[in-house]
């Protein structure tokens, strides 16, 4: 039975492909197939097939700051939540791309990169019932720290002192923490594959007077954490639930944090924490 053809709107393609600069490959992954199917679509609807490196010079792209705190966020961010890769082998550029369905998330994007290179959002085209967006930005290569195989782990010279290391924490904590508000006490958590990562929060914490708890919730393989999907690493938890070490947690990395709803959820426990202490319930 031949294979259902893939069909993409011409006015979404338009859209994406000549509007937005995205790359095939990006329009590919948005869309569900292909790199060669793309570029037959493109071909169909008599569109320019743009050269190779033609997308990335269009803008003008900024050098990195240099500062260390905001390179310790980036840090962190990007080990939370973001891809990043070269177009290209040996290319002079990288593409730091963002799959959210949250406009906070959104909002850190265009604070963290919109200066520096062209930031392009673009709506999911899945289907899915809640709205989800694609965030790719071109950057030049006086960011290539961002780039994994740069890591080296963790770049323990950016952030070896407390506000880079707070800088740091705050940038992973927006990307992957979670503040609430539970019977009535304030918690924190960070759910996570990376263990290493993990690790190095939960010893800064200790560090920094903090109590914290690091445990393995669920093994791979299991079933109970991914949409009944096996996991495909150990899955860890950071918990910060003591209230006095929450408040501190919240103290150091609230100025760094760009995040509108972590900044919400951090205040509210915070003042859970101040009345609690006042009406003596702690």
């Amino acid at each position: 039975m031949p294979r259902k053809k893939i069909i993409i709107p011409e006015q979404q393609l338009r859209h994406l492909y000549c509007e937005k600069k995205m790359t095939i490959r990006a329009i590919g992954e948005l869309v569900g197939c292909c790199r060669e199917t793309v570029v037959s679509r493109i071909k169909d609807c008599g569109l320019h097939l743009r050269k190779l490196g033609e997308w990335q010079t269009k803008y003008k792209k900024q050098d990195f700051s240099g500062d260390e705190i905001e390179k310790a966020y980036l840090l962190g961010f990007r080990m939370g939540d973001l891809s990043v890769h070269r177009p290209y082998k040996n290319s002079k550029i990288i593409v730091v791309r963002c799959h959210t369905t949250q406009q906070d998330q959104i909002r850190v994007m265009e604070n963290l990169f919109q200066k520096y290179g062209s930031l392009v959002i673009s709506r999911s085209w899945s289907g899915d019932k809640k709205p989800s967006f694609i965030v790719n930005c071109n950057l030049n290569k006086s960011f290539f720290f961002l780039i994994p195989s740069k890591f080296n782990q963790l770049n323990f010279r950016t952030v070896k002192r407390i506000n880079n290391s707070a800088a740091f924490v705050a940038g992973y904590t927006d990307a992957e923490g979670n503040f609430i508000i539970n019977q009535g006490k304030a918690r924190f958590k960070i759910d996570s594959y990376d263990y290493f990562i993990l690790n190095w929060i939960y010893k800064w914490a200790g560090e920094n007077e903090i109590k914290a708890r690091l445990r393995l919730i669920a093994s791979k393989g299991s079933k109970g954490y991914n949409k009944g999907r096996p996991l495909r690493k150990n899955l860890w938890r950071l918990n910060i639930n003591e209230a006095y070490s929450l408040l501190r947690f919240c103290a150091l990395i609230l100025p760094f944090s760009k995040h509108r709803k972590r900044i919400k959820d951090m205040l509210a426990c915070a003042l859970n924490i101040i009345q609690r202490k006042e009406n003596e319930t702690i």
